[in-house]
């Protein structure tokens, strides 16, 4: 399984990779088979008025 998380200023043009979010530390193995990943949005509070964020999972096998 591989995820994408994309940030929009206006929910038309998405964007993502290390200049747009940051994962924050090493995913968390929840000991149920999930993990939970904390990533944060690198646009300033102050440059936008809004954002918008948005996780894709992408699904390898069975």
């Amino acid at each position: 399984m591989t995820d994408t998380v994309e940030s929009s200023l206006d929910f038309l043009t998405w964007e993502s990779g290390p200049t747009h979010t940051m994962e924050l530390g090493p995913p968390v193995d929840n000991g149920d088979g999930t993990e939970t990943v904390t990533v944060r949005s690198l646009t300033p509070y102050s440059a936008v008025e809004r954002e918008f964020l948005r996780l894709g999972i992408n699904c390898i096998g069975p």
